[in-house]
């Protein structure tokens, strides 16, 4: 019986400490800002973080008008400039969006997530770098705020389809079907007027056995006009290197800038 007990409390003490292993809201928040990675509208190149006073000053003094400008937020391994996180970023930017991706480890140690295992501690961690970004945002006159638009892939993909406000005129999910057990996470929580362009591989290797049922964010889009879901057969996690997809973002982003 002692040994029961010892195991019962030794379970609850492993599971108290993995529901609050992830820093409280506010955490690091000051780092956002600065460690946010740019992509400046119709210039190629390495990015820089905002905090690079040189680099952000040369480039906002080549912005003559109000520019498009999309918050690009990474999945659970973090920004890298030479990863498929890069792919998403540089087209839109040679397009001329200005491409914003807040790095969620600057601010500082906290857990890495399982790629297709995100938990609510970490969604609410990420929805408070985009709303840091749309704050900072305001603050530049030089950013068209009626045309800013939200995209992610994984676990950046389930923090846009989980994200809540009308801030955003559309919406860009990478390698998340918008489909789960658990309510909170099934379901896409923008506006029912914003559209969702939505992008998964029936072989991602984070959701197999999905399509067995046929689950993707298709099956959220009802009642929301101008949103697609594209499933791409044998396709894995990174969709990005898939031919269709790039200028389906494209053109998706570009048909709902408002004139």
């Amino acid at each position: 019986m002692q040994i029961l007990i010892a195991l019962v409390l030794s379970l609850a003490v492993l599971a108290t400490t993995a529901a609050a292993d992830q820093p409280a809201p506010g955490y690091g928040l000051k780092n956002v800002w600065p460690g946010t990675w740019v992509y400046p509208p119709h210039r190629q190149g390495l990015p820089f973080r905002v905090g690079d006073k040189a680099k952000w000053d040369k480039a906002v003094a080549s912005i003559a008008s109000p520019v498009p400008a999309v918050i690009y937020v990474h999945g659970c391994a973090g920004f890298s400039w030479d990863f498929l996180e890069a792919a998403y970023a540089k087209a839109l930017a040679k397009a001329g969006f200005l491409v914003l991706a807040p790095d969620s480890y600057a601010r500082g140690p906290r857990r890495k997530e399982v790629c297709g295992k995100v938990r609510i501690d970490t969604v609410e961690l990420r929805r408070e770098e985009v709303r840091e970004v749309l704050r900072q945002i305001e603050k530049l006159p030089w950013v068209d705020r009626n045309n800013l638009f939200l995209a992610g892939h994984s676990e950046g993909g389930i923090t846009t389809s989980m994200f809540k406000g009308s801030q955003f005129r559309a919406y860009f999910i990478a390698g998340w079907t918008c489909t789960s057990k658990t309510p909170e996470f099934d379901r896409i929580h923008a506006p029912k007027d914003r559209p969702v362009l939505a992008v998964v591989g029936t072989n991602d290797e984070y959701h197999v056995g999905t399509f067995r049922e046929k689950d993707d964010c298709g099956m959220r889009m009802k009642g929301r006009p101008g949103s697609r879901s594209i499933v791409l057969p044998g396709w894995d996690h990174d969709v990005s290197a898939h031919r269709d997809t790039i200028p389906a973002l494209l053109d998706f982003f570009r048909e709902n800038i408002r004139k």
